[in-house]
Parts: structure tokens; C-alpha cells; sequence
């Protein structure tokens, strides 16, 4: 995540594929697809960033979309409090199972 949006890079990605659309050209690999969007900042905007994400997902006809924002309060993961890189572990691992399970 950018100044409170998807990055550059994230945003060419998408715009690459906005052919695939369902509107355009959709591919029935899709369909039968799950997603796992993970948004990480040092302060606010995950949901913003994981519902653009997840619309694009969504409009390339992926069904199965699970989502995961996190708020670091550091700059990197290794400026994070023990406390909190435990606790973000375990949201990760969590979500990692549900996805996989699926």
C-alpha cells in the first residue's frame, strides 16, 4: 500500500488484466479460483487497498476472496513489537489454513 491507495506497480497489474473482465473477455480458469490478499501499512487504508484489490478479483470472475490488512505501526516488519509479530503470525497462519482448506 501507497499515501493511502494500492501502489503503482499494484495498480499497472491490474490495469494490465482489465481485459479479462467478465464484461470483456472473461476466462473460465477464474471461476474456479480462490484469492488471499494480504495489505500491510505503517498506518491506515488496508480496507481501501483490499477493496479495490478484491473488486478487480471479483470483476475477473474469482469467487473465493479472502482478505487480510494489516496495521505494522513500524516501518518494517523486524521495527514491530515481539507482542504484535506474535500476534500477526497467528491472524497469517490462521487465515493461511482457511484459505488452503478451501
Amino acid at each position: 500500500m501507497y499515501t493511502l491507495a494500492e501502489s503503482g506497480q499494484i495498480k499497472v497489474f491490474l490495469d494490465h488484466f482489465g481485459c479479462i473482465f467478465m464484461s470483456h473477455r472473461p476466462v473460465k480458469e477464474m471461476f474456479s479460483k480462490a484469492a488471499f490478499v494480504i495489505s500491510t501499512t505503517a498506518g491506515i487504508g488496508t480496507k481501501n487497498v483490499i477493496k479495490i484489490i478484491q473488486r478487480n478479483l471479483k470483476y475477473w470472475g474469482i469467487r473465493k476472496i479472502y482478505k487480510c490488512g494489516l496495521t505494522l505501526r513500524a516501518k518494517d516488519w523486524g521495527d514491530m513489537l515481539f507482542k504484535k509479530q506474535n500476534k500477526y503470525k497467528k491472524i497469517l497462519e490462521k487465515n493461511h489454513i482457511v484459505f488452503i482448506v478451501q
